[in-house]
């Protein structure tokens, strides 16, 4: 019988390796990415505030993950909320310079590629929440 806590440690053992790669650590900005490859929705701030160094080990990484747990059903709520705080005419879209500027005064520094990959889902400039929600694997309230 597989234990869900095996199932776990062996999910984050694999996105630590993706994400170390045959360097074999992950830097603070490789921590983030992987943390929040993994579901969590904690800031960067928060993240990093965790990493022991400059250089974070797979058994450090395992220590570290597991304070950071995937959205839950109130996280869910939480980021509905978030972005219909930001949709001034309630059409469920946002403007996608306006979310990462927003979300960048709450304390989430965007990498480059995120934000380029936030800039490509959005459509004309504008972020559909629910379709990037479903995307993200947060279901809806």
């Amino acid at each position: 019988v597989v234990k869900m806590a095996d199932l776990r440690k062996a999910e984050y053992t694999n996105a630590f390796h993706i994400a170390a790669g045959k360097k074999g650590y992950l830097t603070a900005a490789d921590l983030v990415t992987c943390v929040h490859g993994l579901g969590s929705c904690a800031t960067a701030a928060e993240i990093s505030a965790k990493a022991p160094g400059d250089r974070v080990a797979l058994d450090q990484f395992l220590g570290i993950a597991e304070q950071f747990s995937a959205p839950s059903e109130g996280d869910n709520h939480a980021l509905y909320d978030a972005f219909r705080l930001f949709d001034k005419q309630g059409s469920g879209a946002i403007p996608a310079r306006e979310f990462v500027n927003h979300a960048r005064i709450l304390g989430e520094q965007f990498n480059d590629q995120e934000v380029q990959a936030l800039l490509a889902h959005a459509q004309d400039g504008v972020i559909f929440y629910e379709d990037l929600i479903k995307k993200m694997g947060v279901g809806k309230k």
